[in-house]
């Protein structure tokens, strides 16, 4: 504090009026920035949720749409009756009907892995290959045009006597066979309790016959006409699709990820990076992760991604009779806050070219207060020191500092007046010296008897009656004394 008034007023303002305008932008700019960083957030949040809302739309409509299928097909005549003729042509086989089966359709199968699904009808006269030619290419169709992966018969015994691909289960049994612990057989079994029109689902968990991958599966019991369960129709969801719904990439930042996971912290669709998470892949426990099951919706800024990174998370529940899933969004913050990083630094350089011109023409402005005060406190300075004739610049203006130069005017002429009063009372008194020096002499004169002696020089104006008055004084004595002497002399004479 004491530095600062210790500071000119020159220097003072300037620094000032700088100081001002930089605090005035830096409040700018933060200010700013907040708000560009608010709406960048509410921005990625809205579109965060309308995304996982389009999502989480689609998936429904998706699973409602198997849901339809499979009702359907289960209800149709034509799949009791391919239960029934193929299950009674199953029961003629000789040998394992399962292995005879396998050694027609896959072993045999001239087409590869794949494809397997191409062949209609195996070698041989069996009758089951006859009804199997009959039935298939319906099947085939609807595998192909709906998407599903595979789709299978099973009759009550739980042997699969149908399936369109023809992968390792075909033929098996679900309630004894190698994959009786599968999701397939666990559908089967919760259908094949259940009433004509009920759709049973299997959440997903690894295949073997499908190679390992993760496979989800969708059942109803088949009643024939005289209302009797005959056996299950079963489809296989293709899971591929769930990714390619949630991972439309329109409308997704660079970083956008949204994903489907289950309640057991796996993920149900694949990342849309090469390298990232697949299906079924242990998924960390972000917190956007592990508070999506507790059946609210959530926004979380800030927190660690699947990558580590921090992110803007949105989750949501995806209430499914089936399973607990949720579907989750998360964008990098860093791309999410790129628009308001360039915004704030156009705000930024923009804010300091205008900081800089109004701290330069602010600058400006003192100086042109404090350069009249410097030059009027010179001027001062200047008349405190008894120069008298200093011209005041600063008088010819109209504000305040002229008003102080006309008043410095003001004061000159007074300590002009008193100077001049002072150098007559001077004069006057040296005057008074002189006088009273002179008249001290021509009194000595007197003194000693010279009356010859007048003050020839001329005195003041105002002491010159005086000298007359002395020199007639002198000349009378001088007459006087004369006519005393002379008529001493004539006394003297006389006697």
């Amino acid at each position: 504090m004491k530095a600062l008034k210790s500071l000119k007023l020159a220097h003072k303002l300037p620094l000032f009026v700088v100081g001002l305008v930089v605090l005035v932008t830096a409040i700018l700019v933060t200010t700013s920035t907040i708000s560009f960083q608010r709406s960048a957030e509410d921005n990625a949040q809205d579109q965060l949720r309308s995304m996982v809302a389009d999502r989480k739309l689609s998936v429904q409509t998706l699973l409602d749409g198997i849901h339809a299928d499979v009702q359907t097909l289960a209800a149709v005549p034509s799949s009791a009756t391919a239960i029934e003729w193929l299950t009674m042509t199953w029961n003629d086989l000789d040998g394992n009907p399962g292995q005879v089966l396998r050694q027609a359709y896959i072993d045999d199968n001239p087409h590869p892995t794949g494809q397997k699904h191409l062949l209609a009808r195996g070698k041989g006269d069996s009758p089951y290959h006859m009804h199997h030619e009959s039935f298939h290419p319906a099947y085939k169709t609807l595998i192909e045009s709906k998407g599903y992966y595979d789709a299978f018969l099973i009759n009550l015994a739980g042997d699969i006597v149908y399936s369109v691909f023809k992968e390792s289960d075909f033929g098996t049994n679900m309630m004894s066979g190698p994959f009786k612990d599968s999701g397939l057989a666990k559908v089967y079994r919760a259908a094949l309790e259940g009433s004509r029109g009920e759709v049973f689902f299997a959440d997903m968990e690894p295949y073997a016959p499908s190679a390992g991958a993760a496979a989800a599966f969708a059942a109803s019991p088949v009643v024939n006409d005289a209302n009797l369960t005959v056996g299950v129709l079963a489809v296989q969801i293709p899971v591929d699709l769930l990714g390619t719904i949630v991972n439309n990439e329109q409308g997704m930042g660079q970083t956008t990820q949204i994903y489907l996971a289950g309640a057991d912290m796996k993920a149900r669709t694949g990342s849309r990076f090469d390298g990232g998470f697949e299906v079924l892949s242990q998924l960390p426990s972000t917190q956007q992760v592990v508070e999506a099951f507790d059946g609210k919706s959530h926004v979380q800024n800030g927190v660690p991604g699947l990558e580590g990174h921090p992110v803007l998370a949105y989750s949501e529940p995806l209430p499914l009779a089936f399973a607990n899933w949720a579907i989750i969004a998360e964008q990098d913050l860093a791309e999410l806050m790129a628009p308001a990083v360039a915004k704030r630094n156009m705000l930024l350089l923009a804010s300091l070219v205008c900081a800089g011109a109004m701290s330069f023409l602010g600058w400006l402005f003192a100086r042109s207060i404090t350069k009249p005060i410097d030059r009027i406190c010179d001027d001062m300075e200047a008349v405190s020191s008894g120069n008298l004739d200093t011209v005041v610049a600063a008088a010819d203006r109209s504000d305040e500092i002229g008003k102080i130069g006309k008043t410095l005017m003001s004061m000159q002429d007074d300590l002009k007046l008193a100077r001049a009063a002072e150098e007559e009372r001077a004069e006057m008194q040296q005057q008074q010296q002189q006088v009273v020096e002179n008249l001290s002499a021509g009194l000595m004169q007197l003194a000693d008897g010279d009356f010859s002696q007048p003050i020839n020089g001329a005195f003041p104006e105002e002491y010159e009656q005086l000298r007359q008055n002395f020199n007639s004084t002198v000349s009378n004595l001088s007459s006087t004394v004369q006519q005393v002497v002379e008529a001493s002399g004539s006394i003297r004479n006389g006697a």
